[in-house]
């Protein structure tokens, strides 16, 4: 997709990542915790005292926000299996979104995938299916 000069990113780049910050179009993007001098452990505070923290950390040093588009698929079967309340909410919040959660990849979708594979059956990226014991 082209980006349009109308729009400006805000990214999650903290102080104390300077080499991230250097790579950044600064006419495009705006790393808002760096500007104001937060680091990873701050910002990590923040998100802990506002319940924002993916529930993902439990299992992965780095995993970004639990609502996040670009967490893995693994990441996403977690949140599906362990967190249904927040995987819930995000099919609510897809719902209300004129695109999908993953590109031409409904939560929905993702849901069925997480079925079949609790039923020992594997789902692979060219939409095959292969017979197996449990992944989960």
């Amino acid at each position: 997709r082209k980006q349009t000069d109308d729009v400006i990113q805000y990214v999650g780049i903290a102080y104390d990542e300077p080499k991230r910050y250097e790579r950044l179009n600064h006419e495009t993007h705006i790393a808002p915790l760096y500007d104001l001098k937060i680091t990873e452990k701050e910002a990590m505070e923040i998100c802990r005292k506002y319940d924002l923290v993916s529930p993902i950390y439990e299992t992965s040093f780095r995993g970004g926000c639990w609502f996040c588009p670009k967490q893995s698929i693994k990441q996403l079967r977690w949140l599906y299996k362990e967190h249904r309340d927040m995987w819930n909410t995000l099919k609510s919040m897809e719902k209300d979104s004129h695109n999908t959660f993953r590109p031409n990849q409904t939560l929905s979708q993702l849901e069925e995938r997480f079925e079949k594979e609790c039923k020992g059956v594997q789902v692979l990226k060219n939409g095959k299916t292969i017979t197996q014991g449990s992944l989960f």
